[in-house]
């Protein structure tokens, strides 16, 4: 292939020089900011083409700043993008021996790239355009763009500040962008020519994103999957810890062997490894079945019709690494504190690397269910998910700073609707506002059948339902489960199932719709009008002629408040599926796993009735079922029709290379999908679908695999023939997993604290209370690691040390306790005051009925206290000693006190 800079002038070639220095620069600042400085340096001091691209060879600066950032980058697209700069330099063995997990599929895809797009280019070179005044309503409708549910992850976290040119600072919810910004405005333009909008410049639209719509790198949160965060935590504590082991002499060669294990395998966990999990493998790390077989119960139990005779190395090398870095910290001449908190990093971080790769295999399965049940859809059923929305904030269209602090959210409910017209999949959303804001089982099931009643009404055809919830306890409990009988009485439908996604893994389509309302909502806003009440959000919803598919409906406040009692089942949260039949439920811990456990409908202790719910009469607004097919593009810009259907795959040619690439341009964001479309709308369907096409491994010919094992047997002498396990090598620390290794119950077994972890924790948790600033409980999991007495001995031992979660949970437990207690305290304090009020008029009534001789103006002395008669005057103290003829020695108050107390005891009444 002929340079680009070969028969360009001087000045043509200063100008490229230029433009490949800054994108190098561009990408290797944006996957890899903490790459090493040399490195960084080697990259930016390049002034020369030939240095920059034409020069690559093995061992150059170029290619192992790329390599360093090929390992750094998050996204298959970015690592793509990197390899390009290289893969036509040089060739796949060389790269290998700096990647060496890399495949051949990669390299050739980084080469097609460099065909299609260009060595490490992402902005195809734009005509000067003349300026213009800007179009406010092009800024809003490139700002609705990238506010989308599939560009910007709708859950804030954190905030940022924007500073105008005149110095006033706006605070912003700090959101995550999940693609560049490059490839962000190519899908825009894609999208205005679908929909024929003259969009901005794309050196504007660069300026719009760099400037004024910051956003954060894509990262694992606690807020979204705490799973994810703790995994990625745990390779983080790792790679550190493998540096301070650095510190104290360990082999630096095996330790960057570890850490590049370590960067490996977090991207293999993240992405590649839910490709591999499937229902049926040899591996016993990726078969499904036999990781959620419970060996405990026979009925939660599926046995596997094959052996697991083989191990898959990239989680064989996680085990090992793992118990590597155990066995160096007890290897290395460490202090024994410093050897004690590392041991105690490394065993928690690996419990998170573990927890987080079994979570991903429990996602990809029950995800399973959702898709069969997709796939077996007709006209007369219908899939429903439903989940709590963020709650809404008031908003008002111009408020004080006092309006912006301390709002009380509306709470809002959303159900999606999934069914099968003509064979099309269609769809319709409800929205219920709940103006009582309460979030219980009370309210779901409320909802719940006003929404199997309206669709039974708008379409008789509906006979089946399936529900489909996430792990929040309104729904996950025995009294929203149970409550399905009624529900099939009152809609006459057959609601025959009821799914749960694993913990934190059930995102879906109500997360989008709940985006895109967000968005209406806000626009609505911003033409002038105020959402305080639930009536304003409905009415915002619903304005502008609202979002096709889209019903609003409000839930009232009950009339009467009375307590729904709460239905015990011992383990429902390890159970995952429902099946509900008219003589009973019939439980599974994992999607099709065993023949699960029935429960009639007498065996519980009580079943929800009909009159402890008060139904909803209303009917929702407007709306009916829309497909989700997206429109056709236009005949000038359409391609193959097997580029259109699901599933197919185009045929790249030679001289379309360049075509498709610019076309293709909205690839699927979920990790590992190889799916790309050309047009908005048939992302959208795919996502609704949710059928991701996930890469394979490269498999190995015959002849490769009979070589490697020729060589294998050669190196080892030839002389004691055995039997090996095809591309495995099973370690001697690596023992084999145990079948149910993967279910929700195999967590770390939980212990009782002991008197000094309490007392501890408890003296955080009452000083927090006195100062207004709870304790965070990572930084009192640190602490605890440090606290020494005045011989600078470690007050807890190794086994004390706690972790944040169980100090998060104990802190939870205390509040609660505090609260139940405060309550107590209320209903005490009450009945003393009704107690007291009680007393007080029975005395009033015997003071006014009662006739005692002991009488003096008015007044019955014999009902009168010590302190009553001791809070009388002088005056009146002598004229009662008058009165009674009572002897006195003394002319003082205590003394006529006392004489006048005496007098009364020695009344008949008090003997």
């Amino acid at each position: 292939m002929k340079r680009p800079w070969t028969d360009a002038t001087s000045k043509t070639r200063e100008c490229y020089i230029r433009k490949a220095s800054t994108i190098i620069s561009e990408v290797l600042k944006t996957v890899a900011p903490q790459s090493a400085p040399e490195l960084w340096e080697a990259v930016r001091g390049k002034n020369e083409v030939s240095h920059l691209l034409g020069s690559v060879h093995n061992g150059s600066d170029l290619l192992l700043a790329v390599v360093e950032s090929y390992k750094q980058a998050d996204t298959s697209e970015t690592r793509r993008q990197l390899l390009s700069l290289v893969a036509s330099k040089v060739t796949y063995a060389e790269l290998v021996a700096h990647i060496p997990r890399l495949t051949r599929y990669e390299f050739t895809a980084a080469r097609r790239y460099t065909l299609e797009v260009g060595a490490g280019l992402t902005v195809q070179s734009e005509a000067k355009q003349i300026r213009q005044k800007v179009d406010p309503a092009k800024i809003d409708h490139f700002l609705d763009f990238i506010t989308s549910s599939t560009i910007v992850q709708d859950l804030p976290f954190g905030r940022k500040t924007l500073t105008l040119s005149s110095r006033t600072q706006i605070d912003i919810p700090n959101v995550i962008r999940t693609v560049l910004p490059s490839r962000l405005i190519k899908q825009y333009n894609q999208y205005c020519s679908e929909v024929n909008y003259a969009p901005l410049s794309s050196r504007t639209l660069f300026r719009i994103l760099s400037e004024a719509c910051v956003a954060s790198v894509q990262k694992s949160l606690q807020g979204l999957d705490s799973h994810a965060a703790e995994g990625g935590r745990g390779f983080d504590d790792l790679l550190s810890l493998l540096d301070t082991l650095v510190k104290y002499g360990a082999n630096e060669a095996v330790i960057a062997e570890l850490k590049d294990n370590f960067r490996y395998l977090k991207q293999y966990i993240k992405s590649d490894y839910k490709i591999h999990c499937s229902l049926a493998s040899t591996i016993p790390d990726h078969c499904r079945v036999f990781a959620l077989s419970d060996a405990k119960r026979e009925s939660n139990r599926h046995h596997c019709d094959h052996q697991h005779n083989q191990r898959c190395e990239s989680c064989e090398t996680l085990k090992t690494s793992l118990d590597s870095v155990l066995s160096f910290i007890q290897s290395t001449n460490l202090p024994q504190d410093l050897q004690d908190d590392l041991l105690f990093n490394a065993r928690t971080a690996g419990d998170g690397v573990r927890s987080w790769k079994a979570h991903q295999l429990r996602m990809v399965h029950q995800d399973t269910a959702r898709t069969d049940i997709i796939d077996s859809l007709q006209e007369d059923s219908v899939l429903i998910t439903q989940d709590f929305a963020m709650k809404f904030l008031p908003t008002q269209y111009r408020e004080t700073q006092a309006d912006f602090f301390g709002k009380r959210g509306i709470s809002w409910h959303l159900t999606v609707c999934q069914s099968k017209q003509r064979g099309e999949l269609v769809a319709q959303t409800f929205v219920h506002i709940i103006e009582s804001g309460l979030q219980d089982s009370h309210t779901v099931v409320t909802v719940m059948e006003h929404v199997l009643k309206t669709l039974k009404q708008e379409h008789s055809e509906l006979t089946r339902a399936v529900y489909r919830q996430d792990n929040a306890g309104c729904y996950h409990c025995a009294n929203t489960i149970l409550a399905s009988k009624i529900l099939r009485e009152r809609t006459n439908m057959d609601l025959y199932r009821i799914d749960f996604s694993d913990p934190q893994g059930g995102k879906g389509p109500c997360d989008r719709k709940a985006a895109q309302i967000k968005t209406h909502v806000k626009q609505y806003i911003n033409q002038g009008h105020s959402v305080t009440t639930p009536a304003d959000l409905k009415k915002a919803i619903e304005s502008d002629e609202g979002i096709a598919g889209v019903r609003v409906a409000f839930v009232p406040v009950p009339k009467t408040t009375v307590k729904t009692k709460s239905i015990k089942w011992e383990g429902i949260s390890s159970l995952s599926n429902f099946e509900i039949t008219p003589a009973g439920v019939k439980a599974f811990k994992a999607y099709g796993i065993g023949a699960g456990n029935f429960r009639s409908w007498t065996s519980f202790s009580g079943i929800p009735h009909d009159n402890q719910f008060e139904w909803i009469a209303e009917r929702p607004g407007k709306g009916d079922f829309v497909s989700v097919k997206p429109r056709q593009p236009k005949p000038a810009t359409s391609h193959t029709d097997s580029l259109l259907k699901e599933g197919s795959t185009p045929e790249i040619t030679q001289q379309a290379n360049t075509h498709l690439a610019d076309s293709l341009l909205f690839p699927c964001p979920e990790d590992g999908c190889t799916k790309s479309y050309m047009t908005y709308g048939r992302l959208e369907q795919h996502l609704m679908y949710g059928k991701h096409q996930f890469r394979r491994t490269e498999s190995v010919s015959l002849i490769d695999r009979a070589k490697v094992s020729y060589a294998e047997r050669l190196e080892a002498g030839g002389s004691h023939p055995e039997v090996t396990i095809p591309d495995t090598k099973i370690q001697s620390g690596s023992p084999c997993l145990p079948e149910g290794w993967a279910c929700r119950e195999s967590a770390v077994p939980r212990h009782r604290f002991n008197s000094k972890q309490r007392r501890y924790l408890e003296e955080k948790f009452k000083h927090g209370e006195t100062k207004g600033i709870k304790a965070n409980p990572d930084d009192v999991s640190k602490e605890m690691r440090c606290l020494r007495d005045q011989s600078g001995k470690r007050i807890f031992t190794v086994k004390e040390f706690l972790r944040p979660q169980q100090i998060t949970s104990f802190f939870s437990r205390m509040a609660c306790k505090r609260r139940d207690a405060t309550d107590s305290d209320d209903e005490a304090e009450e009945f003393a005051r009704q107690q007291a009020a009680v007393h007080s008029d029975v005395t009033e009534v015997l003071r006014q009925e009662i006739t005692h001789p002991l009488l003096f103006s008015g007044k019955n002395l014999s009902l009168m206290t010590e302190s009553e008669i001791e809070s009388l005057k002088i005056t009146q103290m002598r004229s009662i000693v008058s009165h009674f003829s009572i002897k006195v020695k003394a002319r003082k108050k205590n003394v006529y006190s006392v004489a006048i107390i005496e007098f009364l005891k020695r009344c008949s009444c008090k003997q």
